[in-house]
Formats: C-alpha cells, sequence, structure tokens
C-alpha cells in the first residue's frame, strides 16, 4: 500500500508539472485569449480577496474575538504562519500546495496548544486564520486553494487535510463577504475612523504607485522608443535586479527541473547534468531546513536550540510532525 500511495503520488506529480500552466488560473490567463467562466472566477475572487484584504487590513484580534489570552504571542505566530502560507506559489503540484495549507495551520494549531486554546476547536481556529490571511501578503490564493480541489487525488483529500481545506476556504469566503456586521465592533464610531484613515492611506499608496509608474514610463520612452507592438516595463531597482539576475542564470542553466524538495526551479527538461542537479538540490535543502529549524526556534524561544535540531533532524525537517513533538516537550 505504501508503495502504490508513492506511486499515485509521483505521477499525480508529474502530470500535474506538465499541465501546471494550462491548469492554474493565474498561469492560463497568460497562454490563451480567453478563459472559460470557472477559470475567470478564479482570478475575479482572487481580486475581490485582496481589495477585502486591503479595506479591511486595519482591524485588530479584537474584531474578529481572538481571545486576549493569545496576544502576547499573536504577532509571532501569524507571521510565521502566513510565511509558511505564502510558499504555496513556490510550487505546482497539488500535494506540495496542500503541504504549505498543512504547514501554516499547524502554526496556528501549535499555537493554540501552546497557550491550552486548542479544546476550542473552530471557534479559536477560524478567526487565526482568517487574522493570518487578513496580515499576510498571499498571492493568487482563491485559485490556489481551487487548484488543489481540483487536482488533488480525492482519496488524499480526506482527514486533516479534509478540515484544513476547509477552514482555509471557510476563512477566505468569511473575508470575501465581510462587512461591519461580520465583526466585533465595541466602538462603532472608532472602527469607522480608523477605516476613514485606512480608505484614505490606501488612496494616497495608489497616487504614489501612478506618480511611479508615469516617471519610470516616461524615462524608459527618452531612451528608447517602442513599435507599437512593443510592452513598456518598469526598470527594476537594485534588490529585483539582482534577484532577477539569479533567476536569469538559474533558467539558462542545464537544470530546469523541480529539485527533490519540491520547489519548482523553472520549465521542465529532460537535459540535465547529474552533478549539477545533485548540488542545486542540496543547497535548497539546506536553505529549507534553516529556514524551518528557525521557524521553530521563534515558535518556542524557551526551548534550547540543540534540542529543537535534534528534533527537526528526527522528525525530517517536516514542520506540522515538528510542531507535534515540541509541543509534547514543553507539556
Amino acid at each position: 500500500l505504501p508503495k502504490l500511495r508513492n506511486a499515485k503520488e509521483g505521477i499525480e506529480k508529474l502530470i500535474m508539472g506538465k499541465l501546471y500552466t494550462r491548469c492554474f488560473s493565474p498561469s492560463l490567463q497568460e497562454s490563451v485569449s480567453q478563459l472559460d467562466s470557472e477559470h475567470q472566477l478564479d482570478l475575479s475572487q482572487d481580486d475581490q480577496l485582496r481589495g477585502k484584504i486591503l479595506e479591511y487590513r486595519f482591524i485588530s484580534p479584537a474584531n474578529l474575538e481572538i481571545p486576549g489570552k493569545i496576544l502576547p504571542k499573536l504577532d509571532t505566530f501569524v507571521k510565521l504562519s502566513g510565511k509558511e502560507l505564502c510558499k504555496i506559489n513556490n510550487y505546482r503540484a497539488p500535494r506540495d500546495k496542500m503541504v504549505c495549507v498543512l504547514n501554516s495551520c499547524k502554526v496556528i494549531f501549535g499555537l493554540l496548544k501552546h497557550t491550552k486554546l486548542a479544546h476550542g476547536g473552530a471557534d479559536n481556529f477560524i478567526p487565526l486564520l482568517i487574522y493570518v490571511i487578513l496580515k499576510s501578503e498571499i498571492q493568487s490564493l482563491v485559485s490556489n486553494v481551487n487548484y488543489i480541489e481540483r487536482f488533488r487525488l480525492a482519496e488524499f483529500l480526506q482527514g486533516e487535510s479534509s478540515y484544513y481545506l476547509s477552514s482555509l476556504q471557510g476563512a477566505i469566503n468569511f473575508i470575501l463577504d465581510m462587512d461591519e456586521k461580520s465583526l466585533k465592533l465595541e466602538d462603532t464610531h472608532e472602527f469607522e475612523e480608523r477605516y476613514a484613515q485606512n480608505k484614505q492611506s490606501l488612496e494616497q499608496e495608489i497616487q504614489l504607485e501612478l506618480k511611479k509608474t508615469s516617471a519610470s514610463t516616461k524615462k524608459i520612452e527618452k531612451v528608447h522608443s517602442p513599435s507599437p507592438s512593443e510592452y513598456l516595463l518598469r526598470p527594476l531597482d537594485e534588490a529585483a535586479n539582482s534577484m532577477f539576475s539569479k533567476f536569469s542564470e538559474l533558467l539558462s542553466s542545464p537544470l530546469n527541473k523541480p529539485s527533490p524538495t519540491g520547489h519548482d526551479t523553472g520549465s521542465y527538461s529532460d537535459d540535465i547534468d547529474d552533478s549539477t542537479a545533485a548540488d542545486l538540490a542540496q543547497k535548497m535543502e539546506r536553505e529549507e531546513h534553516k529556514n524551518t529549524s528557525e521557524t521553530l526556534q521563534a515558535m518556542f524561544p524557551d526551548l534550547d536550540k540543540d534540542i529543537i535540531e535534534d528534533v527537526c533532524i528526527a522528525k525530517k525537517y517536516r514542520l506540522g510532525v515538528c510542531v507535534d513533538a515540541l509541543l509534547a516537550l514543553c507539556n
């Protein structure tokens, strides 16, 4: 049975890796002239969710009735959970995206266990998940969730995976429908003032961005007068240039396959240098292990770093399993 399951996982990952740009709505948008209604709805809801996140980014934990007992550790855990959820766009396979959802939710559940509020179930968990989404820069979340639901083998979307994915969908729907009536307001006048201030800040940010775009466009026009068929691109800043350069080097190298760690590094190619592939895979794995270790150290500052590292090694750096083990040690 384990061999059969692994074979199914491998086949799903291979097929969806090849078909990703034809199945994931944001990628599909770039390759076809007109989307069907289902994929168009994904993109529309992505935009709606982003708009709602900006509209209500100022809300406090009290507005979602998050228990005060959680507040001292809330910011740290929310940041860590959001970081894990943001990784969902680094992968192509439905399983790998689902692992990002599981890890994010495990961090939230770890906070509830840490504060002895896990017994509250969804009443405590869902508000925290909503808060994580509102405070994180997560792109194309609706498209990602729908992609998992459509293309993850049904027999693998059961139990814990099914619960957390349904919880994430519920949190998204709550935000999409969010208004003052959805929130706990102790002082309506104060909330309206904060809402107005946030709206004003958003308008200023939009105007500033428009000015930057206009200035960049004019600068490019002076350097080069494009033909009607050419596109004007905003110049990259120093950090973006550095990242773009590294990305270009990666794409131009012989290695253009997903690494064994699950990260997608470009298009698929059969012409691979084995030593280059192995070196890159090891480098990415070391970086991922380092990130996992640092994440757990931030979650459990009272535990000795060596103990955390031992648990990571024993549990093969799987974040969710490591959180459970470290919580057991704390208790």
